[in-house]
């Protein structure tokens, strides 16, 4: 391969929103060779072009992901003078990358900045306890009954009969108040035929 003349190429790597991207990849692909290079913990890259190959004149095509995959940019520029200074921005992924067989609409590969993995899952709604999003609403003690509403409204009243030992309940989506002044003229069932 030919000797060619240094040309710097420099700039920051910004994500959508503004903010620099440490670690970016910057894959630089020329007529002559493509090599792959990455932002610095400022964001900033430096590469010479002569270590890829060029010739002058020609649109060098730069293709930018940062470290997560999430974000992405294909940048291009003439070669022309002696050096290319330029920020980068890049753009949200849009469609799924790299997928056979299939194409799902969407392809997560971090949460809160930092890649999904066992020690940082993707967040699920827990829906193994059905009564987990109600708070304390009312108390009947001498009566064994416990009332219990969501923010939305929603509510149950949970009766620890004393004759069987067995918890019933009874439960609505509104007006909590006035359920709970009539509470001992409602209808008990068992946990499973109210909630499931």
């Amino acid at each position: 391969m030919p000797p060619y003349v240094s040309y710097l190429v420099f700039g920051k790597v910004l994500n959508a929103i503004g903010d620099i991207v440490l670690s970016a990849s910057l894959k630089v692909i020329t007529s002559i060779g493509n090599k792959t290079y990455n932002s610095n913990g400022d964001g900033i890259f430096l590469f010479d072009l002569a270590d890829v190959g060029y010739t002058s004149g020609e649109t060098v095509t730069i293709d930018v992901t940062e470290p997560f995959n999430n974000e992405l940019a294909e940048f291009t520029f003439v070669v022309t003078g002696f050096f290319h200074q330029e920020n980068i921005t890049l753009e949200l992924r849009t469609r799924a990358v790299e997928t056979t067989g299939y194409s799902p609409p969407v392809i997560l590969h971090s949460v809160g900045k930092k890649p999904i993995t066992a020690d940082n899952p993707l967040p699920t709604r827990d829906i193994t306890d059905p009564l987990r999003e109600y708070g304390m609403a009312g108390v009947d003690d001498g009566n064994r009954l416990y009332g219990y509403m969501k923010t939305t409204g929603e509510w149950y009243i949970m009766d620890l009969d004393g004759a069987d030992n067995q918890a019933l309940y009874v439960r609505g989506t509104s007006s909590f108040t006035s359920n709970w002044a009539n509470r001992a003229n409602l209808t008990y069932q068992t946990f499973d035929a109210v909630f499931g």
